[in-house]
């Protein structure tokens, strides 16, 4: 009986140990998008936003070179993109949660994050100078404040913007 209570009070220090981890400074956070872009009515234009997890230097390479305006024009939705949609009547901001299921099953062991935007139309720019694809590092221990809220992306009408600074060098470039 007396060994019982050992084992069980083991395992919950075990549990509570775990989950300090897991909290700890170099937790996952989420990503809240959000569009403040309107058109000359005030109203706000259908945009689509895609995420994707970059886990080598070969993918990095592909989503870096890739002309963002070819994306667009030949878009066939693959399962590690995740998916959101913007204009009149739809969520707005809306939020990739830190424990939503892609970043486990399609995006394990991702260093970078690439986000695509439909918007706003423009002229195709190499890398992170086009306004509608950001390239955000995945090194949360070292590149990111430390809290649980979810980093701010804003659509704006001149592009994608990331609202909180970071400090991380490319995992993929020299």
């Amino acid at each position: 009986m007396n060994s019982e209570r050992i084992a069980i009070k083991g395992l919950c220090f075990c549990a509570v140990l775990s989950a300090l981890f897991v909290a700890g400074c170099g937790s996952r956070r989420g990503f809240e998008v959000g569009l403040t872009a309107a058109d000359s009515q005030g109203r706000k234009p259908s945009v689509e936003v895609h995420m994707i997890g970059v886990r080598n230097a070969g993918e990095y390479r592909h989503w870096r070179d890739l002309s963002v305006s070819e994306y667009w024009q030949s878009v066939q939705l693959d399962p590690k993109v995740y998916v959101m949609k913007f204009g009149e009547g739809l969520p707005d901001p809306q939020t990739l949660e830190a424990n939503n299921e892609i970043w486990k099953t399609k995006w394990d062991g991702a260093k970078m994050l690439f986000i695509l935007s439909s918007f706003p139309p423009g002229k195709d720019l190499p890398a992170d100078a086009d306004a509608r694809r950001l390239m955000l590092p995945l090194d949360w221990k070292h590149c990111w404040e430390y809290t649980k809220r979810p980093i701010p992306i804003v659509i704006r009408s001149t592009g994608l913007v990331c609202d909180e600074s970071y400090d991380c060098d490319n995992p993929f470039e020299d």
